[in-house]
């Protein structure tokens, strides 16, 4: 009988050692069948991600074709009363119009063929509305003497045809 339990013993191994390396081949197999897809899923992902990137960065280029288109537009004052050391300014609502700041505000300028006549060129967003207003500022005073036009904000609708604002000192 040793015999014979040797040999289901020796069977018993065989068999085990068949379902544990059928085991094993089912787990390797599993694990290359639940890898392949993975891997291409991961793929997927992956292409998934650089289209979402490449679709991310096509509206971002999009808007920069949309983005705001600006025009040079000339300002014109006419009739100012200014004194040597005084100077003209222009200030507005926009960054392009220094937001309402003295600091920020944009110089004009004047020479003797056009006196008292002063003028800029500011790039100016199209399809804006524009409030602003004209300052007279004397060199090396204090921004709070500002003198400002004693009126209501000017107001322009920049198109892409807006080329020159002209007006008179309020």
């Amino acid at each position: 009988m040793a015999k014979t339990t040797s040999k289901k013993t020796q069977t018993n191994t065989k068999s085990s050692s068949k379902t544990v390396k059928t085991s094993a081949s089912i787990t390797e197999a599993s694990k290359k069948k639940s890898s392949a897809p993975t891997k291409r899923v991961a793929k997927s992902r992956a292409t998934a991600k650089n289209q979402t990137i490449s679709n991310d960065k096509k509206p971002k280029k999009t808007k920069v074709v949309k983005s705001v288109d600006f025009v040079d537009v000339t300002f014109i004052l006419n009739k100012t009363s200014t004194s040597i050391g005084e100077n003209i300014f222009i200030s507005g609502n926009i960054k392009e119009l220094g937001n309402w700041t003295i600091d920020n505000a944009i110089k004009l300028s004047t020479d003797e063929s056009i006196y008292p006549t002063w003028k800029t060129q500011i790039k100016l967003p199209i399809n804006t509305e524009v409030e602003f207003k004209f300052l007279l500022l004397k060199e090396g005073e204090d921004k709070n003497s500002a003198v400002w036009e004693n009126s209501g904000n000017r107001i322009l609708i920049v198109t892409e045809n807006t080329k020159v604002y002209e007006c008179d000192w309020a």
